[in-house]
C-alpha cells in the first residue's frame, strides 16, 4: 500500500481521493486473491463457502451490524471522494485532518498531533463541517480589545497593517476591520482575514 500510494503521489495533479480509492481498491483485491489462493492451495472445496456465507449472514445480522455499517460506509466514502486525505474537517466537536481513510474507519489528525479514528458510519450519518471540499480559502476572525482612550482609525490603521504584512494572510479578498462594541472602558474590534490553508 505504501509503495502505491508513494508512487501515485508523485505524479503531478495527482487527485488524493483518486490515490486512495486506487490503494484501498488494490489492497483488498490482493487480499481476497491470497486468501481464495491459498484456500484453493490448502484443498478447500469453495462450493462449501456458500454454507459459511449463510452462516456469516446470520452472525451479521445480530451481532456485526455497526462493522458491516462501517465497511459500507466507508466504500461509499472512498469511491464517492466525499472526504479525501489531506481534508480539514470538523466533526463531533471533533476537527483536523484526513490522514487516513480506510474502508472501517477515518483517521483525523488533530492540530495537536493527536490522531482519532472515526467510525466511517458517523462521518456519513452525521453533520461534518469541511475546510477544503471545493475550495482552501477560509476566513479567520480574531477579537481585539483596547482603552476606550485610543483613537478608534489608529486602531484600525494598525490593524490591518499587520494584517497586510502577514505572508499567510491574502490580499483578495481584502482584510478587513470591524468595530463591535464598547464599554466604559474598552472599545472592541474584530479584524477579519482569509487564508488558503485552514
Amino acid at each position: 500500500r505504501d509503495l502505491l500510494r508513494r508512487g501515485m503521489s508523485r505524479r503531478e495533479n495527482a487527485d488524493a481521493g483518486v490515490t486512495n480509492a486506487v490503494v484501498v481498491t488494490s489492497y483488498y483485491a490482493v487480499l481476497a486473491f491470497g486468501v481464495l489462493t491459498a484456500a484453493t492451495m490448502l484443498g478447500f472445496n469453495l462450493s462449501t463457502l456458500t454454507v459459511v456465507l449463510g452462516g456469516l449472514s446470520v452472525g451479521i445480522s445480530f451481532g456485526l451490524q455497526d462493522l458491516v455499517a462501517n465497511f459500507v460506509s466507508g466504500i461509499l466514502l472512498v469511491y464517492e471522494h466525499t472526504l479525501r486525505p489531506g481534508d480539514v474537517i470538523q466533526v463531533g466537536g471533533q476537527s483536523g485532518t484526513v490522514d487516513k481513510l480506510r474502508l472501517r474507519s477515518t483517521v483525523l489528525r488533530t492540530i495537536d498531533n493527536v490522531e482519532i479514528f472515526v467510525p466511517n458510519r458517523i462521518l456519513l450519518t452525521s453533520t461534518v463541517e469541511t475546510y477544503t471540499y471545493t475550495n482552501r480559502v477560509v476566513r479567520s476572525t480574531i477579537s481585539v480589545s483596547v482603552s476606550n482612550e485610543c483613537e478608534p482609525e489608529d486602531v484600525r490603521k494598525l490593524l490591518l497593517g499587520v494584517a497586510k504584512r502577514h505572508g499567510l494572510v491574502l490580499k483578495s479578498p481584502a482584510p478587513s476591520v470591524v468595530f463591535t462594541d464598547f464599554s466604559s472602558s474598552r472599545l472592541n474590534f474584530q479584524l477579519n482575514f482569509w487564508i488558503n490553508n485552514p
